[in-house]
Formats: C-alpha cells, sequence, structure tokens
C-alpha cells in the first residue's frame, strides 16, 4: 500500500500500552514502526476478533427483547475497561429484576449470555457503544 491509502493523526496512550506497542516494532513487514504496529493490530482486531465476535453472537439467537435489554443495561456501566468484560455475567446476574422489567426471564438470558466465550462478550461491549440496539446482530 502506498502512503496516500493512510490518514495521519496523533493519538495518545498511556505508557505501558506505548511500551507494549514499541515491543511489537520488529522491522519486519507489517510492524517497521510504531503507526504499522497499530494499524496492523486494529485491522486483526476489526477485521478478525471483532467480525468473529459478532459471528458468535449472532448465533446466540438472540431475541429483540433480550438485545433491547442487554443494550440498556450495560450502554453506561462500568464495562469500559477491558478487564472488565469478563464479569459482565456477573453483572445480569444481579440484574435478575431489571431484566424481567423487560418481560423476558432472566434464567434464559443469562444462559444464552453464559455460552458466549470471552472474543463475544467484548464484541458485545463494542456493538453496544456502537449499536445500543444492537441491530448489527439481528
Amino acid at each position: 500500500m502506498s502512503s496516500d491509502d493512510f490518514a495521519k493523526f496523533s493519538i495518545s496512550m498511556p505508557t505501558p500500552l506505548k511500551q507494549q506497542v514499541e515491543q511489537r516494532v520488529t522491522h519486519t513487514a507489517f510492524a517497521e514502526t510504531r503507526s504499522a504496529v497499530i494499524a496492523r493490530d486494529l485491522k486483526r482486531l476489526y477485521d478478525g476478533l471483532l467480525k468473529q465476535g459478532l459471528k458468535t453472537l449472532r448465533n446466540a439467537h438472540l431475541t429483540a427483547e433480550e438485545r433491547a435489554c442487554l443494550g440498556t443495561l450495560f450502554m453506561s456501566t462500568a464495562f469500559v475497561e477491558p478487564r472488565h468484560i469478563p464479569m459482565l455475567l456477573f453483572s445480569l446476574e444481579d440484574a435478575q429484576d431489571e431484566i424481567r422489567g423487560f418481560g423476558i426471564d432472566p434464567t434464559t438470558l443469562i444462559e444464552k449470555v453464559r455460552t458466549l466465550d470471552l472474543v463475544a462478550l467484548y464484541a458485545l461491549v463494542d456493538l453496544i457503544e456502537r449499536d445500543p440496539a444492537l441491530s448489527e446482530i439481528a
């Protein structure tokens, strides 16, 4: 790819994350610079992991009501931090009364979410941030 195919902008990140990026600079294809590493890794995230997670979410066959419930419950919670995403299930278990308020059996929804792997949970949080109605997995 020529440099004409890229948009240039600056980003800020915590020092430990910057150090992780710098460790990945190997001066080999797609890892020549910090910028190349970040672009490569984001492509892997968006075109690989998140797409796979969305596929798993679609296979969970969440109803429109379940999608609305998840979008509402997790839209404004603490799951922005990646380390908290694996605990999403516990939050659902604590929210059984709220789930019933959507006319949904909490046990059924919790079981569906329990079958999701970690990549699908990350994809779920990412999707909720972009589209709280979760229409992409409808």
